[in-house]
């Protein structure tokens, strides 16, 4: 017997390998018997066509759009509206890492880059001397693009989904930090001029000239915190 075919057999594998390997006379000519052979052959690789297609269903990695969504409610996911389908699939197979992740001050802001927004810091609120809000945090987040309405509700969500369950989320302070630099610009020309006079020696002038430019950018940090509904 030969192995069993891969994912990635052509179509009619059964049949070649009957015609090709096995070299059965009796079907090497047209007739009845070859058509019974070659239509049973080719049964046989839609039976495995399907074999395969079941199997990848139960693989969150390869199965169909329709099956994700059974696969992410079986690991205690839900997707969000505006979350794409890649990242729906990345986060379902990477659930045990997912659960892992959340509920960590660590984690979370890994969590939040895996929707495009870095730079998140969580704070807790009680640090900064208030104990009695022990439960209270805040995110510190730096975006690298504008940050919309949808934006906001989307991290709201995540922040939503994956904090610990004693925890209560304050604010998302949107921290905004233009940087600032100076440039100084320093250019020397140099050059010579050549004179000559009748009936005496050339005479020859050397001229050197330095330029300077030195500029400066003038920013201010501003930081928005935007107060969450209860």
């Amino acid at each position: 017997m030969p192995d069993f075919p891969s994912a990635k057999a052509p179509a009619a594998w059964f049949w070649n390998w009957i015609r090709n390997v096995l070299r059965w006379s009796l079907i090497r000519r047209p007739g009845v018997l070859a058509c019974l052979v070659e239509g049973c052959s080719r049964a046989a690789d839609d039976v495995l066509k399907d074999i395969y297609w079941l199997r990848d269903q139960f693989n969150p990695e390869t199965c169909e759009l329709e099956y994700l969504t059974r696969h992410g409610a079986a690991r205690g996911l839900t997707r969000h509206p505006r979350e794409s389908d890649a990242r729906w699939r990345r986060r379902v197979c990477a659930a045990m890492a997912w659960h892992k992740l959340a509920g960590r001050a660590a984690g979370m802001p890994r969590i939040l880059e895996h929707y495009g927004y870095k730079g998140a810091v969580m704070v807790n609120v009680a640090a900064g001397g208030q104990p009695e809000r022990w439960a209270h945090f805040r995110c510190d987040l730096t975006p690298n693009a504008p940050v919309t309405d949808a934006d906001w509700e989307l991290i709201r969500w995540i922040l939503a989904e994956t904090k610990p369950a004693k925890s209560v989320l304050e604010t998302v302070t949107l921290v905004l930090s233009p940087r600032s630099a100076l440039r100084p610009s320093f250019n020397q020309c140099t050059g010579e001029v050549v004179t000559v006079l009748p009936w005496s020696p050339a005479l020859v002038q050397k001229a050197s000239a330095i330029r300077g430019a030195v500029g400066m950018q003038e920013v201010e940090i501003v930081t928005i915190g935007r107060k969450l509904e209860a």
